[in-house]
């Protein structure tokens, strides 16, 4: 079942980091992300013309820019953006937070026309308007739960740069052809009101249907805290929904309820908003061997139907909450039904 609207366009992934040699590295060493080239940009040069609210902005920022393929057919893209002079919001986003996750980006066919559900929410777009037809907006949707959200269209000059950005001398990727590697599969949400924000990514992002499920860790599943078993059960309410074109990749909002947990900290202290992305990874073991040899630490282990999954806090690599997911038959069948409406089902 495909994705719907701007769902199925679904593009990146986005962090701004302090180093991104660095975070690239890393990203290398415990997904087995392929990054090629960097490349240098003068926002509000001669490269990119920057407005803000519809006004011209006319100071010179400098940034550094890296692309990776992801996805199951290496069809998606972790960005990486490393502020390299002047004041900017990439710079500002770094100063506060240290850097990592920053937003997710969707890719449009018609810019205007993908912008106005944006703008009937009352969104207005810092917009970043390169050479030729390029357009590239970030609309910022924290209000709405849904942090920030990039809203590209690219003419086929700049479609093809970024596709020599993100493959050396024309090779073709590992990815797609290598089903073992790292699948970067689910941008995931945690909210203080889950159905608020489900409303919202179905009229402005087009999801089509969310499933909904509830579930009590420390009952439902046996689950790790930090390594160490969770002393009091917490319970959860989980959205999922369908992304991208072939509607493989998916879009979770999760709504901690009783309980005190690591969802509960998170909206506390940053309110509701992006809080991780996610990896299906063929074996589980050797995935998360390769996540803690990189530094990352174990923050929430899930075990039980099928299921064995982890959050690594990445933090110090600038990647922010990263999940490594392994699910049997009956687990990717459960789920499938969940992401799918029940008239649909065969």
């Amino acid at each position: 079942m495909a994705a719907g609207g701007l769902a199925s366009r679904f593009r990146q992934v986005s962090y701004v980091v302090r180093d991104l040699d660095a975070t690239a590295r890393w990203f290398s060493q415990a997904l087995g992300v392929e990054f090629f080239d960097v490349r240098s940009y003068t926002l509000g040069g001669s490269d990119f013309r920057i407005t803000s609210g519809g006004a011209p902005i006319s100071a010179k920022v400098g940034i550094k820019l890296a692309l990776a393929r992801a996805g199951n057919h290496g069809e998606l893209e972790i960005e990486l953006i490393q502020p390299d002079g002047g004041r900017s919001v990439f710079s500002r986003y770094v100063e506060r937070t240290g850097g990592g996750l920053h937003h997710v980006a969707f890719e449009a066919d018609d810019f205007d026309a993908a912008a106005q559900p944006f703008e009937r929410e009352g969104l207005v777009a810092s917009v970043v308007t390169g050479n030729g037809n390029t357009r590239t907006a970030y609309f910022d949707c924290r209000r709405a739960g849904a942090s920030i959200i990039e809203l590209a269209h690219f003419d086929q000059a700049t479609q093809q740069d970024l596709e020599r950005l993100k493959s050396p001398s024309g090779a073709a990727s590992k990815r797609a052809a290598d089903p073992t590697l790292p699948r970067l599969v689910q941008i995931s949400y945690v909210v203080e009101e889950l159905d608020p924000v489900t409303d919202w990514f179905k009229r402005v992002i087009g999801v089509k249907h969310f499933g909904i499920t509830r579930a009590t860790a420390g009952r439902d599943y046996q689950v790790l805290v930090r390594d160490e078993p969770v002393s009091t059960p917490f319970s959860l309410r989980t959205a999922m929904g369908r992304l991208g074109p072939r509607g493989e990749q998916e879009i979770e909002i999760i709504q901690p309820l009783e309980g005190p947990s690591p969802y509960r900290d998170f909206v506390q202290r940053n309110g509701s908003g992006l809080n991780h992305v996610s990896f299906l990874v063929a074996e589980f073991e050797p995935a998360a061997e390769r996540m803690r040899a990189s530094g990352a630490k174990p923050l929430i282990e899930f075990r039980g139907h099928g299921i064995r999954a982890c959050y690594f806090d990445c933090t110090a690599a600038g990647a922010s909450i990263v999940e490594i997911g392994c699910f049997d038959e009956q687990a990717t069948a459960a789920l499938e039904r969940v992401k799918t409406p029940r008239e649909a089902r065969i």
